[in-house]
């Protein structure tokens, strides 16, 4: 991996949380970036208002790899009305110079690079799509 990402990014990347497939998931839902090539499937098991379990494979950058990884290890026994308030979050604070979500430190990096913002939301878009579908 290149020396443009920060440390903490490309080992959450390494970390892959939540990397392969649920055995029975409620939900499947697949997101590409068309300028780059990143990918994500994201498959989320829910008992209608919590989330019981997420599972991703990512192909991509770090930004998209190390994002996926962060959405695996924070949705569990998350509510999913919780869910997409984070989502909204991500959305507005990568944006703008507030604070991000708690456990999402990681992505702030992001910020130096516009473009790449799309890649760091290809995960959390993927689970916007998977909610809007329960």
């Amino acid at each position: 991996m290149t020396t443009a990402y920060a440390p903490d990014l490309v080992a959450e990347a390494r970390r892959d949380h939540g990397h392969g497939s649920l055995a029975a998931p409620r939900v499947t839902v697949r997101n590409a970036n068309l300028s780059c090539g990143d990918e994500v499937e994201l498959d989320l098991d829910h008992d209608g208002e919590r989330i019981a379990g997420v599972a991703q494979r990512t192909r991509g950058c770090a930004f998209t790899r190390g994002s996926a990884s962060l959405l695996a290890q924070l949705l569990p026994s998350l509510s999913l009305a919780e869910a997409r308030e984070l989502v909204a979050a991500l959305r507005r604070d990568l944006a703008g110079p507030a604070p991000l979500p708690p456990g999402l430190a990681a992505l702030a990096e992001v910020r130096m690079y516009p473009a790449r913002r799309r890649c760091a939301l290809l995960p959390w878009d993927a689970l916007a799509t998977a909610i809007d579908q329960v």
